[in-house]
């Protein structure tokens, strides 16, 4: 190897680790500042701070566990704590739906500006087809690779 070539190599090395240890200060930085200062940026209450009985603008989510005439009761959790709140709604929901709620809690109750809400189906539906995804990808893999036990990895399968 030519010696010139030699010290591109090197200099594109020292700039390649100097631009890793920028990027890492960077992230440290940006983590550290969305930690010290998160309270301050939160605009709305979320599950843990609806749970504790706190009112006003919020955004939770949950399960919804039954329905009423003038809105339907959502079961939010959060870590081990749960809580139900009456969501004041005319939007057509179906116990077992997941819904996310952006309103203003006051009493109990929770009389939304935005909604969005999913049937359990479509949660459903991505376990199912990944299930059945889940063969037909283990074909493909194994067609391709081999495990070689001598080395303990994988390699390729050269036909």
């Amino acid at each position: 190897m030519p010696e010139n070539d030699l010290l591109i190599w090197n200099n594109n090395m020292i700039s390649r680790r100097l631009l890793l240890a920028i990027i890492a200060m960077l992230l440290v930085l940006l983590n550290s500042y969305y930690y010290c200062s998160h309270a301050a940026h939160q605009i709305y209450l979320e599950n843990a701070e609806a749970i504790e009985g706190m009112e006003g603008s919020a955004q939770i989510s949950g399960e919804v566990s039954a329905i009423y005439p003038d809105g339907f009761l959502l079961e939010i959790k959060s870590g081990a704590r749960r809580k139900t709140i009456e969501i004041e709604s005319d939007v057509e929901v179906g116990k077992g739906d997941h819904a996310e709620v952006l309103g203003l809690i006051l009493e109990g109750k929770m009389y939304p500006e935005k909604m969005v809400v999913k049937d359990r189906w479509s949660y459903l539906a991505i376990f199912i087809l990944s299930a059945l995804a889940l063969p037909l990808v283990g074909y493909l893999f194994c067609r391709s690779w081999i495990f070689d036990f001598k080395i303990w990895r994988f390699r390729k399968i050269h036909a």
